[in-house]
């Protein structure tokens, strides 16, 4: 992309809005399967041991785990992006 002529901040954004994306698909999926598979496993437990699991679907909850996972893997891929936005095209064409 680079030898097409996007710069290093057009380059680096993409980078951080591909992984906003990845990041909220996998949260809006992550998310409904596992209150499901909670679900699931609570009323198992309730059948063979009597004892249900704790099981809330609070919304804050939700919402705050998913912003510090996605607020940490944005920070895991804003250095090394940066990093990688930054190399020269000559660099790139290079083996």
């Amino acid at each position: 992309m680079k030898i097409q002529g996007y710069d290093r901040r057009q380059l680096w954004r993409g980078l951080l809005l591909e992984c906003a994306i990845v990041l909220a698909i996998g949260g809006v999926v992550g998310t409904g399967l596992g209150i499901y598979g909670h679900a699931l496993g609570s009323r198992a437990l309730i059948e063979i041991t009597g004892f249900p699991a704790p099981f809330s679907t609070d919304t804050t909850q939700i919402a705050g785990t998913l912003a510090l996972l996605a607020s940490i893997a944005m920070a895991v891929i804003a250095l090394p992006g940066l990093l990688a936005a930054r190399v020269t095209a000559r660099l790139s064409l290079q083996e």
